[in-house]
């Protein structure tokens, strides 16, 4: 069976701490499970999001989400959650970066929303970081996440970020400590983002939690837990 595979391997690595609770409770326990998270190059990030760029409007609050465009990344209940925040009046930009087969479905209601005053959706970019740095807020809307390295790039360049509920926050954000995590519903994010939007001092102090938690995603500590590997 799968756990008697798994044996033959001396370490078994998981990439958060819920990917491990998810291999317990699927295979049981092991002496051979440990957790590394995904290696940041927070020095080459912070490098390349000092290119220049122009295109951000920064009269408004902008909220950038990063990823691939399919199901379980949740843009459409983000654009949900964005349509409604700017029918009731609370203005921001939002920005999406990627692509994946669900972008002329979320084109398409962009379109039929009229939504394209206040969302612009761009292709996959070979430098992100270039827009993350200039976003106010970075928001994962995801169904479902194993670690999310975006997460992680966003508090290295001291972005607030706010996300749903799933595998890996936990490790990134403590319980909202560094963060704000909402439950895993279109409701709850719009909460969430409400909040963060209109509450300055909410917004101020997650904006100082993520500069604080950015230093942790160092190469050199990632690298010594790897080499206490061997």
């Amino acid at each position: 069976d799968g756990m008697n595979t798994y044996r033959k391997f001396n370490k078994i690595i998981c990439v958060s701490n819920t990917v491990k609770s998810s291999f317990i409770n699927l295979y049981g326990e092991s002496p051979n499970l440990t957790v590394i998270h995904n290696i940041i190059d927070s020095s080459n990030i912070k490098i390349k999001s000092q290119e220049g760029l122009n295109d951000i409007n920064k009269e408004e609050f902008t909220v950038i989400a990063i990823g691939r465009l399919v199901k379980q990344k949740g843009f459409d209940r983000l654009l949900k959650v964005h349509e409604r925040l700017i029918k009731e009046g609370i203005k921001h930009k939002l920005l999406i970066l990627g692509d994946g087969i669900e972008k002329n479905n979320l084109l398409n209601y962009i379109s039929s929303n009229k939504l394209q005053n206040s969302v612009d959706m761009l292709d996959y970019q070979s430098n992100p970081y270039k827009y993350l740095t200039k976003a106010d807020l970075y928001i994962c809307s995801s169904l479902v996440e194993g670690y999310s390295t975006v997460v992680a790039e966003a508090l290295v360049l001291g972005i607030p970020v706010i996300t749903t509920e799933c595998s890996g926050m936990i490790d990134l954000l403590g319980d909202s400590e560094f963060g704000l995590i909402t439950d895993n519903s279109v409701e709850s994010l719009y909460d969430g983002l409400k909040e963060m939007i209109m509450n300055k001092e909410l917004y101020n102090h997650y904006k100082q939690k993520a500069e604080q938690r950015g230093v942790i995603f160092s190469v050199e500590n990632k690298i010594k837990e790897y080499e206490g590997l061997f």
